[in-house]
């Protein structure tokens, strides 16, 4: 599926259409309007140090599991 596809349905609010993808996989394809050259004036060639800084935390039902220690008290 092309970006500029995803791209469509949601600025044209086509969630229907957004959640049917979801049934299978799809090789997501980069139009070339999104492309940024790499070796352009406003570009990096490198970042370091990087750290991650994010951890999400997904229970298995409905409630706080995710959020509360397994600890008896």
């Amino acid at each position: 599926v092309r970006l500029s596809t995803l791209r469509y349905m949601h600025e044209n609010k086509r969630a229907m259409a957004a959640i049917g993808l979801l049934k299978r996989r799809h090789r997501l394809e980069v139009d070339g309007e999104y492309v940024v050259d790499v070796h352009g004036a406003n570009m990096a060639a490198k970042v370091a140090p990087h750290y991650l800084d994010f951890q999400l935390y997904v229970g298995s039902r409905r409630g706080l599991d995710a959020a509360l220690p397994n600890a008896d008290v």
